[in-house]
């Protein structure tokens, strides 16, 4: 593969993620009734990658915690570039009650 076909199928890769990352969010928001939209909220998203469908949730809503749980260690580093609390497992998270 040339560096030429490799960087045209790079750019896809991430402008399909984008893409269906924007078809998330309108999903999630028809069938997510806030009663105060103004109000913070916390999300916990598992299996987030490199972020595409988070920066879209971050965009359009006020987030006072947001949560990941991402396996691939190297997706990590982006994430918390977003402000992403990112964890490999599930039981590294300190839920408070």
């Amino acid at each position: 593969m040339s560096k030429s076909t490799s960087i045209k199928s790079s750019f896809l890769n991430q402008s399909f993620a984008t893409m269906l990352a924007k078809v998330r969010i309108n999903y999630i928001k028809s069938n997510l009734h806030l009663k105060d939209i103004n109000k913070k909220i916390n999300v916990l998203e598992v299996g987030p990658g490199y972020g595409h469908l988070s920066r879209e949730i971050i965009s359009k809503y006020k987030i006072e915690n947001y949560d990941a749980i991402e396996y691939d260690i190297n997706c990590h580093k982006q994430l918390n570039e977003y402000g992403i609390n990112s964890y490999t497992k599930i039981k590294d998270l300190n839920f408070v009650n």
